[in-house]
């Protein structure tokens, strides 16, 4: 973070290219502190973002266990479905 603390050292035109690096439509006319605010405003919600989806990527995963996700018979039915079924009794 010390790049934004590096904002207020830069020029309005720099500011104003950042800006629209940043994807920000008008960057004519704003106050140069108020251009460094709305940068700093878009970084922490970018670094929220990445945060929330840090989170979700490290949920642990639920194996399959080793019938596999079907269960022990599974996509096709018991041993398989090659295999012709043996009348009971």
């Amino acid at each position: 973070m010390k790049e934004l603390d590096k904002l207020e050292d830069k020029t309005l035109k720099e500011l104003q290219e950042i800006a629209r690096q940043t994807g920000l439509k008008r960057v004519t006319g704003i106050r140069k502190q108020m251009l460094v605010d709305r940068l700093r405003e878009i970084a922490s919600q970018q670094a929220e973002s990445l945060a929330d989806f840090d989170q979700q990527e490290k949920k642990p995963e639920i194996p399959a266990g080793p019938e596999g996700p079907k269960g022990p018979e599974g996509p096709e039915g018991p041993e398989g479905s090659d295999q012709p079924e043996k009348p009971e009794g």
